[in-house]
């Protein structure tokens, strides 16, 4: 029966997939390791100097104690010759220390390079693997729903040889998804509104939400008004207003479905998405309590780099920004999005603290943005530093004490007293892109 082949296939399919968001983030893990090693080797290929110059010190010395129990050692034998060979000191040049530290570079480009060259191998191997990993899930998935539709005939044959069916099993399963693709397309589930939203995308989105049909909204002013143009009108926003035109909008769109008016609900769409996301932007806001955590530049945070050479009277504007990030009960709307995060900015003063909401009451804050400094202009100049960040927010190195380096024993009252007024931002007219 077909029914039976399609069962078996599945069962078969189950214990292999098993591990594989497991698997995803070893390969995320990997590949974030093996593109620092690249930018390291390539680097380093020229001088050893650009090793002793590398932005990130800690990941060559954890580099080093992957392979090598003595690595303490070795640790201390790099930092003293990093001190011997970028001294100007003619004498200490002449000693043999120095010679010897040339040499130790010499070895320690080796070993580099040898890692390097097994990590490549690692992660094209785990890569491969995972590639036939994810082709089995794609399928397993599709498979498993009550409405099967294939849309890559090739990569289904590539999938259905992997699993080696007899000849039986494959031919039913072959008669399941032309049935099956047939009464699909029959539907016009492939027609693309816009572009990007199909018939079972609307499904999907009606599917997902069906308790909002049991939701009345109310006929208010602002139910009328764009979720864009209600962010205009207001300074602080009132969640509720914004969940009653989201109401009226699902609403909106399940009639328009019903009637199978598909282009009219087009816009809908997009904007109940829009403020779905903001939605859940604002949960993690509300999140208690919440960590700090920082974006740092040769083991210091930006904020701490801006602190070092900042203005005596800016510093307690930044210390207090902190304070109110780590603590305030009022939600914010961000000012733009930055690859897949959304950003804020800590506005009361002339110099600003850009921030963003992570999972779990997390809080990363980017760093200062200068007196008269453009949103878009830093982000521009620290842009593969944040995205380095962000793809590394699980295993960002955290400084245990950086938060409390910067705010331990500060409180808000005796920073307010030192507070002067011309550091206040007048203008609070919105100056970025949202």
């Amino acid at each position: 029966m077909i029914d039976n082949s399609l069962a078996k296939l599945l069962d078969n399919i189950e214990p292999k997939i098993l591990n594989i968001e497991e698997n995803r983030v070893e390969l995320k893990s990997l590949k974030s390791v093996l593109r620092t090693m690249e930018e390291l080797i390539e680097d380093a290929k020229d001088s050893y100097r650009e090793i002793l110059n590398f932005y990130d010190q800690d990941f060559i010395k954890r580099a080093i104690m992957i392979n090598n129990s003595n690595y303490d050692k070795i640790i201390q034998k790099y930092d003293s010759s990093k001190y011997l060979l970028k001294t100007d000191d003619s004498k200490l040049k002449e000693l043999p220390q120095y010679q010897e530290a040339l040499t130790f570079m010499d070895d320690l480009y080796r070993y580099l390079y040898g890692l390097y060259e097994s990590i490549k191998l690692d992660f094209q191997d785990k890569k491969e693997k995972m590639e036939l990993q994810e082709l089995l899930n794609k399928y397993y998935l599709i498979l498993k729903k009550d409405k099967i539709f294939i849309r890559d005939v090739d990569e289904f044959l590539v999938f259905i040889e992997l699993n080696n069916l007899n000849i039986e099993d494959r031919i039913n399963i072959y008669k399941l998804v032309i049935d099956s693709n047939l009464k699909q397309y029959l539907k016009t589930s492939e027609i693309k509104f816009d572009n990007i939203i199909g018939i079972n995308d609307i499904e999907k989105l009606i599917s997902n939400n069906k308790e909002l049909l049991n939701q009345n909204y109310e006929e208010t002013e602002e139910v009328n008004l764009k979720f864009d143009e209600y962010l205009k009108l207001v300074s602080r926003i009132d969640e509720n207003t914004i969940n009653n035109r989201k109401i009226y909008l699902f609403h909106q769109i399940n009639e328009n479905y019903e009637s199978k008016q598909y282009v009219e609900i087009i816009d809908y769409y997009k904007e109940f998405i829009k403020i779905n996301n903001m939605q859940e932007e604002f949960s993690k806001q509300k999140i208690k309590p919440r960590r700090l955590l920082f974006v740092y530049q040769d083991n210091k945070s930006l904020v701490r780099k801006f602190l070092d050479v900042s203005n005596e009277k800016y510093k307690n504007c930044i210390l207090k920004n902190l304070l109110d990030i780590e603590n305030d009960d009022i939600v914010t709307i961000p000012k733009r999005k930055y690859d897949d995060v959304y950003l804020y900015i800590k506005d009361e003063y002339v110099v600003k603290t850009v921030y963003s909401y992570l999972d779990n009451g997390n809080v990363l804050i980017f760093g200062v943005l200068n007196k008269d400094e453009n949103l878009n202009d830093f982000v521009e100049k620290y842009d593969s530093l944040f995205r380095k960040a962000l793809n590394n927010v699980e295993t960002i190195d955290i400084i245990d004490d950086e938060r409390d380096l910067l705010l331990k024993n500060k409180k808000i009252e005796d920073l307010m007293l030192n507070i002067d007024l011309d550091t206040l931002d007048i203008k609070k007219e919105d100056k970025y892109a949202r």
